[in-house]
C-alpha cells in the first residue's frame, strides 16, 4: 500500500456525529467558525531548455566570487518572488571548492579538480538577486529552476528563510554525537522563525562525513552516500515530534543539518488542506528506485504520485561506475543541443539533489522518463513531493480511511483528561487525487463540528482529533474523508463516553511534571538561558507539551513551559520553550488557598543594593549617598521572633467601620471618588470614596512569633550645592542618638542650609492568598475553545507598625522627596498543588523608606502608627481586572514635639514619614500583580514653641497617609495583561485640633487627642 500524498501537520475538517442513548435528548453542535483557505499559490517553473542565468564558461556572467554575502542576479525568472531553487554547478576547480548561499551555510562541496551540481533554495531580493559565493573562485552555472512566493497563511507555499538555522551538528553534540545504525532525532520546527506546529515540510541542507560508503534514512527518504563528504539539500516531512529519525546503514560518520526553509500547513480551521500551487510531500522509504543509466536512453520512470499535480519534485543520486564520463544527467526524455542537468563526474558521480519536472499520469507515453547525456551510472532516485494544479473530478476512490486509536463500543471516561483523542490513518494504492478535507456527519445534526491534526508517522499519514462531550451517553463517531477529485471514503465507531463531575480536578493529559523522583525525569534551568530547559534524554517531549515542576535545585522559580522545539545535547534535550498558558494546563480546578508564612524565617533578606534618590520641587536632584560600613550597630533588616515581635496596636486605635467598640470613633473624611492616578504627574493626592478604606481585619497580636524588623537612620544634608544621604546603621553603637545630636549640631552652628535626621524602626508581617478557579464549557470538540478562567486573584495582606523620629532643621523653603532602598524580601516559596501538577508563587517584597517634607521648621517630632492592610487584584470574564483593597484598622501614638536644645520649635508646613511596602508576585518565575502599599504617618499644620514662655501655639493635624497600586504584568494567560488598574492615594487624619497650652517642665509636648475634650472634625482635606 503506499500513502495517499499530504501534509504533514495538516488539519482534516470533522464533522462529529452522534447517535444518542434511547429516548436521549438530541445534541445539539457549538457554532463552527471555519477559517476560509482559498486563492492560488504563486510560483513559477523554468522552462528546461532555456539557458541559464549565468554560465562563466561560456561568457554568460561571471565566475564565482569570493565575497560573503555576493549576490547574483537572476534576472526575470525570480524577480518579483520571494525565494528559488537554484541549480549551482562548478566545473573542474583548481582547489577543494565549498559554496556558500545566504547566511554562511555550504550548500556545495567538491574536491580540486571535480566537477559538481547541487540544488539549493534561496531568498531573493527585491531586484531578483541571490547571495551565493565560494571560498576560491570557480567557474559556474546557475539555473534557475522555480521561483516561489509564500505566506504562512497558504498551506503547502514555499518561504526561505534570510538565516538558515543549525539543528544537527554531531561532531559538537548537537542531535548526538555521531550518526549509525540507531537513530538519532533532529528537529525541524520551532527555531529561527519555523513554527512549532502546522508545517508541511522544511528544505534542509545535509552534509554527511563518512568513513565508507553508506545509506541515509533520514524521515521517510532513504539516501545512497559514498564515503567522504557529501552536501546536499532535499525536503523533510516533520513527524508529531517536530522533526525526523536519521540513521546510517553500513558505515559510521557524522551529520550536520540546516533548515533553510519551509512550507506552511493547513491553519487551524482551515476550509481546505490545499490549493493549486501547494506542495504536499510524496516520499516513502520503501520508494527508492535504483537502475544503471547509459548514454542517451530514453527510460521510463515517474515522480508524480498525485493525479492532480502539474509539476513533481524527487531527489537524484549518480554514482560513478568504470564508464562514467563527465557529463549531464536529467530526469526527462531524450534531448538534443545543449547538454544540461546534473553534472556527472567521473570521480564522484553526482551528490544527492532535487530536480523539478512536469508532473506525469504514469503512462509510458506520458512518463517522466530520465536521460545521460553520454557515458554510464549508477542511478538511485525518489519521489519527495508535488506541487498541485486545479482541482479535477476523477471516479477513483483507491484509498481508505480507518480509526484505530479505539474499539467499537470502548468506553472513554473524561475525569481525568476531559477530552479523548480519535484517530487513525488514510492509505491509497497507486496514483490518485491528493486530499482535501475530512468530514464526520452527524445523525439527527447539521453542521461541521471542527479539524483533526495530521501527520505522517514512519511514511504513514495518520489523522486525530481531540473530542468531548457535553454528557454521558453512546456516540457514533463517523469520518468521512474526501480528495480533490470528490470521491469519498468513511468509517464509524460507537463510543460509551463518561463525562466528568463539577468538582473533578481535569488537567490536560500533554504535560510532564519534572524532578518529582531524582533520576526519574529530571529537567533544569540554567540562568544565562532563560527559554531553555535542558530535560533527560531518557524521556520524551514533543512540540506542544508542556512541562512543569515545582522550586527545586535545578528548577528554583519553579517550571511552567510549553515546548516550542528540542534537540539531543549529550545525554538531555536541550528544549526550547515559550511561557506556557493557564488555561492550557488546568482544564478545570478550583484553588483557594492561604499562606500565613509559618516559615518566615526561611526568607532570605537582602540589603545589599544600597540605594537613595532625592527629588526638590518635584525634579531629581544629584545626591552623594553612602551606607556607612561597621559592625557595631544592627543590621537594617532582620527577622525578629519570640518577645521581640510587637505588632500590637498603639492606645489611640480608629475603625472607620465604627463595628469596634474599643477603639475610638474616626473623624469624618470628605467624599470624594478617587480617579486613577496612573500616568498623571500632576495629582499628588486623591480621597478614597467613602474615607480611608475602614477596617475590621484585627489588629495582629502577640501570638505571633515571627516578624520582619526593619530599622532606618538616615541624615539628609544640603550643604552649600549639594545633597548628601548617609545611613549610619551599621556604624554607630546608638545610631538614633547619633543623627539627631548632628541635627542639633547643624542647627546650633548655622554650618549648612539644611538637614534632616531620620530614625524609621517598624516590624512586618505579611501573608498571601491565591485563587485559581478554570471550568470548562462542555462542547463536542475542541479542547482546549471551551476553557475560561473565572477566576484569578492574589491579595496580599500586611500588619505594620512603625515609629519615626524626625529632626528637622531647614532654613530654606522647598518640597523634598526622600526614597531609600531598605531591603529586599525573598519570602519562603509557596507551592500549592492542583491534581499532580505545583504552582509555584514567588513573592519578593522591596521595602523603601520614603519621606516627603515641605515645611520650614527647626524641631523635633516622633510618630507612631500601625496598619493592616490587604491589597490585591482579581480577574473574572465579566468585570475584568479588578481591585480587592480591603478595610484596615489603623492605630497611632500621640504626636511627641520638642525643640531643639534652647532654639524655638518652628514647624510650618507638612511632614510625611514611613516605608512603601511592595509585594511583587510571581507564577513560576514570571511577574504578576505588584502590589504597591505606602503606609506614612505625618503631621501637617502650624506649630510652635517660645523657649522663654514655655508656650505651645498649634494647628495642625495628625494623619496616615495610604497609597497603593495594583499592576497587572501577566503572560501566563492566553490574553496577556500589561497595565496599572489604578493607583490611588489618601489622607486618613487620627485628629485635627487648635489650642494653646504650656508645656510641661521638660518642653515636650504631647499632641494626641485630649483627654474629655470633645473631637472636632477636620476641615476638608484639600486633593
Amino acid at each position: 500500500m503506499m500513502r495517499l500524498a499530504i501534509a504533514s501537520a495538516t488539519a482534516f475538517l470533522l464533522v462529529l456525529g452522534s447517535a444518542t442513548a434511547a429516548n436521549a435528548e438530541p445534541i445539539a453542535p457549538e457554532d463552527f467558525d471555519p477559517t476560509p483557505v482559498s486563492g492560488e499559490i504563486g510560483y513559477r517553473v523554468n522552462d528546461r531548455d532555456r539557458l541559464p542565468e549565468v554560465d562563466s564558461e561560456v561568457g554568460i556572467g561571471a565566475v564565482l566570487g569570493t565575497e560573503p554575502g555576493s549576490l547574483v542576479a537572476l534576472g526575470e525568472s525570480a524577480l518579483g518572488y520571494g525565494s528559488a531553487l537554484l541549480r549551482v554547478s562548478v566545473f573542474s576547480p583548481a582547489q577543494d571548492t565549498v559554496v556558500f548561499q545566504a547566511g554562511g551555510v555550504a550548500s556545495l562541496r567538491t574536491p580540486a579538480g571535480v566537477s559538481a551540481s547541487t540544488t539549493v533554495l534561496v531568498p531573493i531580493d527585491a531586484e531578483g538577486r541571490a547571495q551565493l559565493w565560494a571560498n576560491a573562485p570557480v567557474q559556474v552555472r546557475v539555473e534557475a529552476l522555480a521561483a516561489f512566493n509564500g505566506s504562512q497563511a497558504q498551506p503547502g507555499s514555499t518561504i526561505a528563510l534570510p538565516e538558515p538555522v543549525l539543528r544537527a551538528d554531531t561532531r559538537s553534540g548537537l542531535a548526538g554525537t555521531g550518526i549509525g545504525s540507531e537513530p538519532i532525532h533532529v528537529g525541524l520546527t520551532g527555531q529561527g522563525g519555523v513554527p512549532t506546529e502546522r508545517v508541511r515540510g522544511a528544505y534542509v541542507t545535509i552534509t554527511a562525513e563518512l568513513d565508507g560508503a553508506g545509506t541515509l534514512d533520514i524521515g521517510t527518504q532513504r539516501v545512497p552516500l559514498p564515503a567522504g563528504v557529501s552536501t546536499f539539500t532535499t525536503v523533510l516531512s516533520p513527524d508529531a515530534d517536530g522533526g525526523v529519525p536519521a540513521s546510517l546503514a553500513g558505515a559510521t560518520g557524522h551529520l550536520s543539518l540546516h533548515v533553510i526553509g519551509w512550507m506552511a500547513d493547513a491553519p487551524d480551521q482551515g476550509t481546505q488542506l490545499s490549493l493549486p500551487g501547494s506542495f504536499v510531500p510524496t516520499s516513502s522509504l520503501d520508494e527508492t528506485f535504483t537502475d544503471k543509466v547509459t548514454e542517451r536512453r530514453d527510460d521510463f520512470a515517474t515522480l508524480t504520485r498525485n493525479s492532480d499535480a502539474a509539476y513533481s519534485i524527487g531527489l537524484v543520486t549518480l554514482a560513478p561506475t568504470t564508464s562514467t564520463e563527465r557529463s549531464f544527467f536529467e530526469f526527462g526524455p531524450a534531448y538534443s543541443g545543449r547538454a544540461r542537468g546534473a553534472v556527472v563526474d567521473p570521480a564522484r558521480g553526482a551528490a544527492p539533489q532535487l530536480v523539478i519536472v512536469p508532473a506525469s499520469t504514469g503512462s509510458d507515453d506520458d512518463g517522466d522518463g530520465y536521460t545521460l547525456r553520454r557515458g554510464e551510472a549508477q542511478l538511485s532516485w525518489l519521489p519527495v513531493g508535488d506541487i498541485l494544479g486545479e482541482e479535477q473530478r476523477q471516479a477513483t476512490k483507491n484509498f481508505e480511511i480507518s480509526i484505530d486509536t479505539h474499539q467499537q463500543g470502548e468506553g472513554v471516561d473524561l475525569s481525568e483528561d476531559g477530552y479523548f483523542t480519535l484517530g487513525g490513518t488514510i492509505t491509497s494504492e497507486g496514483v490518485a487525487p491528493s486530499l482535501d478535507r475530512v468530514e464526520i456527519s452527524v445523525d439527527a445534526v447539521d453542521g461541521i463540528l471542527g479539524y483533526a491534526d495530521v501527520w505522517e508517522e514512519a511514511g504513514v499519514l495518520r489523522w486525530e482529533a481531540d473530542l468531548s462531550a457535553p454528557q454521558s451517553g453512546t456516540f457514533a463517531y463517523s469520518v468521512e474523508a474526501f480528495d480533490r477529485g470528490d470521491n469519498s471514503k468513511r468509517a464509524d465507531v460507537s463510543l460509551d463516553v463518561h463525562r466528568f463531575t463539577e468538582d473533578d480536578t481535569v488537567i490536560d493529559p500533554e504535560i510532564h511534571v519534572l524532578n518529582e523522583t531524582p533520576g526519574v525525569f529530571d529537567g533544569r534551568v540554567v540562568a544565562e538561558e532563560p527559554d531553555t530547559v535542558y530535560v533527560s534524554a531518557s524521556r520524551t517531549v514533543k512540540p506542544g507539551d508542556t512541562l512543569i515542576s515545582g522550586a527545586t535545585e535545578a528548577t528554583p522559580s519553579g517550571l511552567f513551559a510549553e515546548v516550542e522545539s528540542f534537540d539531543r545535547v549529550g545525554d538531555e534535550w536541550r528544549v526550547r520553550t515559550v511561557m506556557a498558558k493557564i488555561e492550557d494546563v488546568f482544564l478545570q480546578v478550583d484553588i483557594d488557598e492561604d499562606e500565613d508564612y509559618d516559615n518566615l524565617g526561611e526568607s532570605e533578606l537582602d540589603e545589599s543594593n544600597f540605594q537613595a534618590s532625592l527629588e526638590e520641587n518635584g525634579a531629581p536632584v544629584e545626591v552623594e549617598a553612602e551606607r556607612l560600613p561597621g559592625d557595631v550597630g544592627y543590621e537594617t533588616a532582620e527577622i525578629v521572633t519570640g518577645d521581640d515581635v510587637d505588632l500590637d496596636p498603639f492606645p489611640d486605635e480608629c475603625d472607620p467601620t465604627g463595628t469596634d467598640t474599643s477603639a475610638i470613633p474616626c473623624p469624618p473624611t470628605p467624599i470624594e471618588t478617587v480617579g486613577a492616578t496612573a500616568g498623571r504627574p500632576d495629582i499628588r493626592s486623591a480621597v478614597l470614596k467613602n474615607g480611608a478604606p475602614g477596617g475590621i481585619r484585627p489588629a495582629v497580636s502577640a501570638e505571633l512569633s515571627t516578624a520582619f524588623g526593619i530599622k532606618v537612620n538616615t541624615k539628609l544634608v544640603k550643604r552649600d550645592k549639594s545633597w548628601g544621604i548617609t545611613d549610619v546603621g551599621a556604624s554607630s553603637a546608638d545610631p538614633e542618638a547619633e543623627v539627631a545630636n548632628e541635627v542639633k549640631q547643624w542647627a546650633k552652628e548655622g554650618s549648612v542650609k539644611g538637614g534632616v535626621g531620620i530614625s524609621l524602626a517598624a516590624q512586618a508581617l505579611p501573608s498571601l492568598k491565591f485563587t485559581l478557579e478554570t471550568e470548562i464549557t462542555w462542547k463536542w470538540r475542541v479542547i482546549p475553545t471551551g476553557i475560561t478562567v473565572t477566576k484569578f486573584a492574589i491579595e496580599v495582606s500586611n500588619t505594620l507598625k512603625a515609629q519615626a523620629a524626625i529632626s528637622l532643621f531647614i532654613k530654606f523653603e522647598g518640597a523634598l522627596t526622600l526614597s531609600q532602598r531598605v531591603m529586599s524580601i525573598n519570602l519562603p516559596i509557596t507551592t500549592i498543588m492542583a491534581g499532580p501538577v505545583p504552582i509555584v508563587l514567588q513573592n519578593t517584597i522591596e521595602l523603601v523608606m520614603k519621606a516627603t517634607l515641605e515645611l520650614k521648621a527647626t524641631a523635633t517630632a516622633k510618630i507612631g502608627f500601625s496598619r493592616t492592610d490587604t491589597v490585591g487584584t482579581q480577574y473574572t470574564p465579566e468585570k475584568g481586572w479588578e481591585s480587592l483593597n480591603k478595610p484596615t484598622k489603623s492605630s497611632s501614638l500621640p504626636l511627641g514635639f520638642s525643640p531643639i536644645a534652647d532654639i524655638n520649635a518652628e514647624f510650618e508646613g507638612e511632614l510625611a514619614v514611613g516605608p512603601v511596602f511592595a509585594p511583587n508576585t510571581a507564577l513560576y518565575g514570571v511577574a504578576g500583580p505588584q502590589l504597591d502599599i505606602s503606609i506614612r504617618a505625618g503631621i501637617a499644620g502650624e506649630i510652635k514653641y517660645s523657649v522663654a514662655k514655655n508656650k505651645w501655639v498649634l494647628s495642625a493635624e495628625v494623619f496616615a497617609e495610604l497609597g497603593y497600586a495594583v499592576k497587572v504584568k501577566l503572560k501566563l494567560f492566553t490574553k496577556e495583561w500589561d497595565h496599572t488598574i489604578n493607583e490611588k492615594k489618601f489622607k486618613f487624619v487620627f485628629w485635627s485640633d487648635e489650642w494653646e497650652y504650656g508645656g510641661d517642665a521638660s518642653g515636650v509636648a504631647s499632641l494626641g487627642p485630649p483627654g474629655g475634650r470633645s473631637f472636632a472634625a477636620p476641615p476638608p482635606i484639600p486633593v
